[in-house]
């Protein structure tokens, strides 16, 4: 038998068998979403990935490890991502400082959240507070990313002293 048909027979076989196991309920696919914080010039950023099954993945500067998180709490996440998703919810402009300023936006099956630091209503809020929720669960905090010191023997500028005010001749 050539190659080919080899190929697109056990192809079809490892298909069947999926779906069977999806069918039998024997196969949970999981859900996931990424929580990601763009960090800014003095703060690192992260991203975590969340799965339905409460498991998740921390990626930042520091590093990366995996933890877990409250089941119901992810599946409230991703439920709440759905609904933002199909109601083309909008989020608001905000004002930012270039370089301290963070963006924290959620991805899910390709579409992205606006940034949730900025004003956010109804289900974009939902899923706001959910992504705040999973951050505390996780003890992420933003930390600076490098802290500078003071050369030690760099010379420092003596502020001027004020001159004395001049006295004025007395008015006669």
């Amino acid at each position: 038998m050539p190659q080919a048909v080899e190929r697109k027979i056990f192809a079809a076989a490892i298909f069947f068998l999926l779906s069977a196991l999806a069918a039998a309920g024997k196969l949970q696919l999981e859900d996931g979403a990424s929580i990601v914080d763009s960090g800014s010039t003095n703060t690192e950023g992260f991203k975590v990935n969340v799965w339905s099954s409460g498991r998740a993945r921390i990626l930042s500067a520091g590093g990366s490890g995996l933890a877990h998180i409250d089941v119901e709490l992810s599946r409230k996440f991703l439920a709440d991502l759905k609904a933002a998703r199909n109601s083309n919810a909008q989020g608001q402009p905000c004002v930012k400082s270039a370089s301290f300023g963070t963006r924290t936006t959620v991805v899910w099956h390709g579409w992205t959240s606006p940034d949730l630091q900025c004003p956010v209503a109804g289900p974009l809020a939902a899923v706001k507070a959910d992504a705040d929720a999973i951050v505390r669960q996780l003890h992420i905090s933003l930390r600076p990313q490098r802290t500078i010191h003071l050369p030690r023997n760099e010379p420092r500028a003596v502020p001027p002293m004020p001159s004395p005010p001049k006295r004025l001749p007395p008015s006669s």
